[in-house]
């Protein structure tokens, strides 16, 4: 069986290849992939993943953090509570609130190997290699981001923190 050619909206969306278990690869491909936009637009029609959204407290820790501290904290929730073959509390392991990242991984059915295997065809019993890892991580941040907080310059960070200083 072929596969169908990409549009042109979708070449400029990073695509999801599902058959490799989520997975971006490069716009020019030829894989069973989804966009992202279109991996975003199925979580919707899920009632439970589509109920995810940052509080103002969440986007208020983010703002004050920075999007690189969450994107370090994504990588270490994903490396230690997903990754291996077998994490423990597996299905139990990500709590409801508590860290932005929490609700994303809720939202994006990154929050076990269970939720992984279903929406994403990451088997489970396998370690997750890094480079998958990374994939889940842009993907959790790309949630984030369509949350309403995106990365802030650093330039910008300086100039409003010397001026919260004089």
């Amino acid at each position: 069986m072929r596969a169908r050619q990409a549009t042109p909206a979708e070449l400029r969306s990073p695509r999801i290849d599902f058959r490799l278990g989520f997975g971006i690869v490069a716009p020019n491909r030829r894989v069973n992939a989804m966009t992202t936009d279109a991996a975003f637009q199925r979580l919707a029609k899920s009632k439970f993943r589509s109920r995810f959204r940052l509080s103002e407290a969440d986007r208020e820790y983010i703002a004050e953090k920075g999007m690189e501290t969450i994107r370090r904290h994504a990588e270490d929730f994903v490396r230690t509570r997903l990754a291996p073959a077998h994490p423990p509390n597996d299905g139990r392991q990500t709590p409801m609130r508590g860290h932005p990242v929490f609700k994303a991984q809720h939202a994006c059915a990154c929050c076990c190997r269970s939720c992984l295997e279903k929406w994403w065809k990451v088997p489970k019993g396998t370690d997750i290699p890094p480079e998958r890892q990374s994939r889940i991580v842009d993907f959790l941040m790309a949630w984030i981001e369509r949350q309403g907080c995106s990365p802030k310059p650093a330039a910008a960070k300086k100039a409003n923190e010397s001026h919260l200083t004089k």
